[in-house]
């Protein structure tokens, strides 16, 4: 019986010997085509230079024409401006002949023409001066007795004559260099096509010895059997011991079980450790931090030991933000994390941390896209949301290529939640490095760039879209980047709240707030002004504000609350001022509500407008403290029936 082995012997040994037969064939197409390619190099140099040397022997005897020429001129004329292509020609002709000398150095019958043309270019210089001479010293009958003596026309015959032999000899090496070059040509490509000949009848013959194996190999069909049965019988062996075999995959299965809550406790053990350093580390941190920013306030500090101070500072905020994330994963490992679930409008959000990354957007000299935002309500914590984001956006920035694109974008989606995304223009992410993405203090090779980081922002980003009910996934973008999608549940519509709730001030909330409370509606679309207009009115008593910062939320507020006193701008998103007090005027259990312009179209005209436009008084920006009290006391029929909650902490 024959074992199976032989016949991969064989198969072995006859792609050896087609492996052997080919090697020295390609072997010797790569040294001919280096041969070739070097003498196709060498002939094309040649070619070159004579083409070199006929263009300067054109331009030598150019130069010769100037000199004669500017010669003349001023032999006739004795104007001195015919001196300039003189001049220049006399500067020229040396470097001329000096760079046709250096071309021809390699040629013995050329160098003698070169020492000839050099002596005929002296002899005629000297003949042109000469005469430029006379005529510079007021000999001009002499210098024209110079010209007229056929001297310098002989020069040049001869000097025509030594040129055009030196033509005459590149003419030649040209048409030699070139039939040289087109013969290596024609060598390069009959050693391309023998070779490519033989490899194919190579390959040709180790296909045919191949075959012939192949079919000598089904005739041995029945050795692979037999060995197969052997095989089985030793299986059957095996089996016999299975019953000891399964007691000690028992024991190992107790032993890894073990093993893996061993690993459980380090894990948490790191954990805890993780926590507790980055407590322990936030106390010097911040005192770093801290007297950094107080000596960056001292004027006397030199502007040397102000970059040093920036640099301190800017280090410590860098390993307070490192400190930060570590503490943050932690919390989430430890379930010791806290969120306050909301619902919450995206678009807001969203606007918020394109702020805080607009100046590293600027520093990379990256495009920033932020138009398709479609309108929604999510249900999520705002802080942790924000996090999220903001964790996304700074890897977008950090890893795309300069110049890059970042977009952010978001829009409900067909299974009834709302996908933010997040693309950039950068690597993306290498298919070896997917799964290993999600894991805490994987860089996947940004370790070795000059790229910060510590390899837990998309853990921790992860983690805490998980706990908000969401998914965060990611894909390669179709020609380079990538596209990161944060899912999160929708929320309930937020229609209005006390802007006091809002910004979490201390006041009270609406529901707990007496009935003879007067009411005043403020219509603004600037949060500045906003909440400006809160701290003022903080200081009275007895007095509930509510808020809206579009036309449309503040007609849906006065119908519903049916406020004492409206407060409205007359520059709105949508709808400016004019068209909601001609709403408030055509609505019957409105029509009665004083309405105050707060604007800062602050013009005469503009006054004059506002009031034959039906607003019961003008209040300018920037407006006085103490005219907006009379107003209020005027509308709402004194100070003394309003009660207001103490101001926040």
């Amino acid at each position: 019986m024959k074992h199976p082995g032989k016949i991969r012997n064989k198969s072995t040994r006859v792609n050896s010997s087609g492996l052997l037969l080919a090697l020295p064939v390609v072997l010797l197409f790569v040294v001919a085509q280096v041969y070739v390619g070097y003498k196709q190099r060498e002939a094309t140099e040649k070619l070159f230079q004579t083409q070199t040397v006929m263009a300067a022997i054109t331009d030598l005897l150019s130069v010769m024409k100037d000199m004669e020429t500017g010669q003349r001129g001023y032999v006739l004329t004795a104007d001195p401006k015919y001196l300039a292509p003189f001049d220049k020609a006399l500067r020229d002709v040396d470097g001329v002949i000096t760079y046709l000398s250096a071309l021809t150095a390699d040629n013995i019958r050329q160098r003698a023409l070169i020492d000839d043309a050099r002596h005929l270019v002296d002899a005629k210089t000297a003949e042109l001066q000469e005469t430029i001479d006379l005529t510079a010293n007021g000999d001009r009958a002499g210098a024209l007795k110079i010209v007229d003596s056929d001297l310098g026309r002989s020069l040049m015959v001869q000097l025509r004559k030594v040129l055009k032999r030196m033509a005459d000899e590149e003419t030649y090496l040209l048409s030699t260099r070139e039939a040289t070059l087109k013969r290596t040509q024609i060598a390069g490509t009959t050693v391309e096509i023998v070779s490519l000949v033989l490899i194919l009848a190579i390959s040709f013959s180790a296909i045919r010895n191949f075959r012939r194996l192949l079919a000598h190999s089904r005739g041995e069909s029945q050795s692979l059997i037999e060995a197969q049965k052997e095989r089985a019988a030793a299986l059957e062996k095996l089996r016999i011991h299975s019953d000891n075999q399964e007691l000690l995959i028992e024991e190992r299965t107790r032993q890894l079980a073990v093993k893996v809550q061993e690993a459980e406790k380090a894990n948490n053990a790191k954990t805890e450790f993780l926590s507790s350093m980055s407590h322990e580390l936030r106390t010097p941190l911040n005192a770093i931090i801290g007297f950094g920013q107080y000596m960056d306030h001292d004027e006397k500090l030199s502007p040397e030991h102000r970059d040093s101070v920036h640099e301190i500072t800017a280090a410590g905020h860098h390993l307070l933000d490192l400190i930060n994330e570590v503490l943050d994963l932690s919390k989430v490992e430890t379930g010791t994390v806290s969120l306050s679930l909301e619902s919450l409008e995206i678009e807001s959000i969203l606007r918020e941390c394109i702020e805080l990354v607009q100046p590293m957007i600027e520093r990379r000299s990256l495009t920033f896209k932020f138009q398709n935002i479609q309108p929604g309500v999510i249900f999520a914590d705002r802080i942790r949301l924000k996090q999220a984001v903001l964790n996304l956006l700074s890897n977008a920035i950090k890893y795309d290529v300069e110049y890059g694109e970042i977009e952010l974008s978001g829009a409900i989606s067909s299974d009834g939640k709302y996908r933010i995304s997040i693309s950039d223009t950068g690597p993306g992410i290498a298919e070896e490095n997917k799964a290993a993405l999600f894991k805490p203090f994987e860089r996947l090779g940004a370790e070795f760039t000059d790229i910060e980081g510590t390899g837990i922002g998309l853990t921790l980003t992860q983690k805490l879209i998980t706990l908000m009910d969401g998914e965060l996934s990611y894909a390669n973008n179709r020609y380079r980047g990538a596209t990161f999608h944060i899912l999160l549940p929708l929320g309930e519509p937020v229609f209005a709240t006390l802007d006091d709730v809002n910004e979490n001030d201390g006041e009270v909330t609406m529901s707990t707030l007496p009935e003879q409370l007067k009411t005043v509606l403020y219509i603004e679309d600037n949060p500045a002004n906003l909440k400006l207009m809160r701290k003022v009115l903080a200081k009275r008593s007895k007095l509930r504000l509510l808020t809206a910062h579009t036309p449309q939320l503040g007609i849906e507020l006065a119908n519903t609350h049916k406020p004492d006193l409206l407060l409205l701008d007359i520059n709105l998103p949508g709808m400016d001022g004019y068209q909601v007090l001609n709403i408030i005027q055509q609505t019957n259990e409105l029509k009665t509500i004083p309405v105050i312009a707060v604007t800062a179209n602050a013009m005469h005209r503009d006054i004059e407008r506002g009031m034959d436009a039906g607003f019961a008084a003008y209040l300018a920006k920037p407006f006085d403290f103490a005219h907006l009290h009379d107003l209020l006391d005027a509308y709402l029929k004194g100070p003394n029936n309003i009660v207001v909650p103490a101001p926040s902490s």
